[in-house]
C-alpha cells in the first residue's frame, strides 16, 4: 500500500473535501515523512501536510475527512 503526502487546510465545521489537496504519493515511508518535512519547513500557506497510509486517494481523503480522536489510555 503507498503513502500520500497531503496539504490539509485549516479546518472547518464540516468535513471538506475542497481543504485536502494530494501533493504526492511515495511507495516507502521515510521517502513520504521527508517530503512531508521539506514541505513544513518550507512554511507558506496555512494548514498541514499530513503522511497518510491507504489503498488509493480515496480511502486517504476518506481517512483524512473523518479523523478519529486519540485514544488516551491511563491516568488523565
Amino acid at each position: 500500500m503507498p503513502y500520500f503526502v497531503y496539504h490539509v487546510k485549516e479546518k472547518g465545521l464540516l468535513p471538506d473535501p475542497n481543504r485536502l489537496e494530494m501533493i504526492d504519493r511515495f511507495e516507502k515511508f521515510p521517502e513520504a515523512s521527508r517530503r512531508a518535512r521539506e514541505l513544513r519547513g518550507q512554511g507558506g500557506e496555512g494548514g498541514n501536510y499530513r503522511v497518510i497510509f491507504a489503498n488509493n486517494p480515496a480511502e486517504a481523503e476518506d481517512l483524512l475527512l473523518n479523523e478519529q480522536p486519540a485514544v488516551h489510555y491511563g491516568d488523565d
